[in-house]
């Protein structure tokens, strides 16, 4: 979605419950860093490199409810700016 763009707006109030993956979705240098605490991710199943490089990212997101995520592979592999918590994930090993 927002991948390898310079987009950097605030989006946390959009209704994202229904998705059931954010697969790549801010992957490969996206400029990306807004809050996004509010997101619903009760329904998500797929992680997969959501902020893979994501040079700009650091952003609290430990309260994400990722019970049901079994794909986190590289969720955030290549971020050094990102020092805040990343969500918390049990099912799935998102190195």
């Amino acid at each position: 979605m927002f991948y390898r763009t310079p987009f950097n707006y605030p989006i946390n109030n959009w209704e994202v419950s229904s998705l059931t993956s954010t697969e790549k979705m801010f992957m490969y240098n996206s400029e990306f860093n807004q809050p996004l605490d509010s997101w619903n991710f009760e329904n998500i199943t797929n992680m997969w490199g959501m902020f893979f490089s994501s040079g700009s990212m650091n952003q609290d997101l430990s309260n994400w409810n990722v019970n049901l995520v079994v794909n986190c592979k590289v969720f955030s592999l290549v971020t050094p700016n990102w020092t805040l918590p990343k969500p918390n994930f049990t099912n799935c090993d998102p190195n």
